[in-house]
């Protein structure tokens, strides 16, 4: 092989050479120029439905409750406790007969004498036992109307601004745990007990099923402020920036849509929601930081 053959075979391999480093090369600078796709996981969110509930600012105070109308009867004369006509817990009318008395002068006899009823009610207490001496100062039988039941608060002096003569209040007691029983506020003392701080009030409560007993203990939640059945979140949803108060909804393919709205009545646990959101929305009520678009998946409760 002369020297001008060689020089052409060294001048083709140096040519391929040149092309397979700038194919290379090209394919390396496309490798890189090409940006990757990287998606964040979904962000866990806890979600709730708006609905209409009470928006309520209250106070819980405890009260033992009595029959709003009672009577205790006495007899009209002295003598012996005879007998017991209707027994406790039975329902009486006006002047229904509940006990008799004999009186026991010497040398006379006289029909027994009658007790009774001077309201219609129920018999909530039997005093004296049979041959019981009693006066006209012996208390013989209790009787309460179970219709109302009353109940006697002492309210901090904090809240007396908002106290108003029919704000309602709600009771429960130990006996019927899954009971609600409604009221209002029929008298407020026009006085503070200066050493204690609160005022004296008194609430009456609905009994029409007669299921309260005179004399039981409840936790009593009076309403100091608020609204009634109206569309609410929770207080914990809303955020706000230099435009107003938000909330983050569920969107289209789970992603996060924010939502600029207009509140109402708000306490720490629940804001009234006047426009922004509908009710088949679902609002995000826990989430970490979370911004617009971000794909949402559902913690269940």
């Amino acid at each position: 092989m002369n020297l001008k053959n060689l020089k052409n075979i060294n001048k083709k391999k140096a040519i391929v050479f040149i092309a397979i480093l700038l194919l290379i090369i090209m394919v390396t600078k496309s490798c890189f120029n090409k940006k990757v796709k990287f998606e964040m996981p979904p962000t866990a969110v806890e979600v709730e439905n708006m609905q209409n509930r009470n928006v309520l600012k209250t106070v819980i105070l405890s009260a033992t409750l009595d029959a709003k109308r009672d009577v205790i009867l006495y007899p009209r004369t002295t003598g012996k406790y005879y007998k017991t006509v209707r027994k406790e817990g039975s329902k009486v009318k006006k002047n229904d007969t509940i006990a008799l008395i004999e009186r026991d002068e010497i040398g006379a006899t006289y029909e027994r004498l009658k007790v009774e009823a001077t309201i219609s009610g129920i018999v909530g207490d039997i005093y004296p036992n049979v041959g019981d001496r009693v006066d006209i100062n012996t208390p013989i039988a209790l009787i309460v109307s179970p219709g109302t039941i009353r109940a006697k608060v002492k309210v901090p002096q904090l809240y007396y601004p908002k106290l108003k003569v029919g704000n309602k209040a709600f009771a429960r007691v130990d006996s019927y745990p899954d009971k609600i029983f409604t009221g209002k506020i029929y008298l407020i003392k026009p006085v503070v007990d200066s050493s204690k701080r609160t005022v004296d009030v008194e609430i009456v409560i609905d009994n029409d099923e007669g299921m309260i007993k005179h004399g039981m203990f409840a936790n009593v939640e009076l309403v100091l402020d608020g609204v009634f059945d109206k569309p609410s979140i929770p207080t914990r949803a809303i955020k706000e920036d230099e435009k107003g108060k938000y909330v983050f909804v569920l969107g289209a393919e789970n992603k996060a849509e924010k939502r600029y709205i207009q509140t109402g009545f708000e306490t720490d646990m629940l804001t009234e929601v006047i426009s922004g959101i509908s009710n088949e929305e679902k609002v995000v009520i826990v989430d970490f930081g979370l911004t617009e678009g971000e794909t949402l998946v559902i913690i269940e409760k």
